[in-house]
């Protein structure tokens, strides 16, 4: 088991200490050799992300941390409209270019816009920066279900980067959606 974190900045500005200073006293007590840090793209422009990733990535390098940044695809645009993000997180991570920083591969936000088209993928150059994954099923238009039972092809998905992939498959999923299901 790993332990990962969901980040969340204020604003682009303010991105490092809104991230880094709560991170402060779990980082010494690190007990593997990494930690993932989760973002949405949910705030500023395309310049505005590319300037807190690169804030985030240098802070990271400068202080040594072993942390990685995985910037992760969801059903909300950084404007809040619905709008499948991968291309903009794809876009993104591989004009920033640099070690600190992947992409975390959120197959059910995914599957959430391409379920009728059972073919599509996300595109080589998203597979290739996946540095971590969100997994969890959908039942009808609402996500975070377990898998088996629920819609998700994550067979097909996990074979489309797995040859290249060395992080943590992470099932993401919310207890009350399926609380009726287990017994404790």
């Amino acid at each position: 088991f790993q332990i990962t974190v969901h980040g969340r900045a204020r604003s682009c500005s303010t991105a490092v200490d809104d991230l880094f200073t709560p991170l402060s006293r779990l980082l010494p007590a690190l007990q593997q050799k990494e930690l993932i840090v989760v973002m949405h793209p949910t705030v500023g422009s395309d310049e505005e992300l590319l300037s807190m990733l690169r804030a985030l990535a240098d802070h990271i390098r400068d202080e040594k941390l072993p942390v990685r940044i995985a910037l992760e695809n969801n059903r909300k645009m950084p404007d809040g409209t619905l709008g499948d993000s991968a291309a903009l997180v794809s876009r993104l991570v591989n004009r920033l270019d640099r070690p600190e920083v992947g992409i975390c591969f959120d197959m059910g936000h995914f599957y959430w816009f391409v379920r009728k088209d059972s073919t599509r993928r996300p595109p080589e150059e998203f597979l290739k920066r996946i540095i971590h994954t969100h997994i969890h099923a959908l039942s009808g238009e609402t996500t975070h279900f377990p898998l088996g039972r629920y819609d998700l092809p994550v067979r097909e998905y996990i074979a489309a980067f797995s040859h290249e992939y060395g992080g943590c498959y992470h099932l993401e999923l919310e207890y009350p959606r399926y609380a009726g299901l287990v017994k404790a």
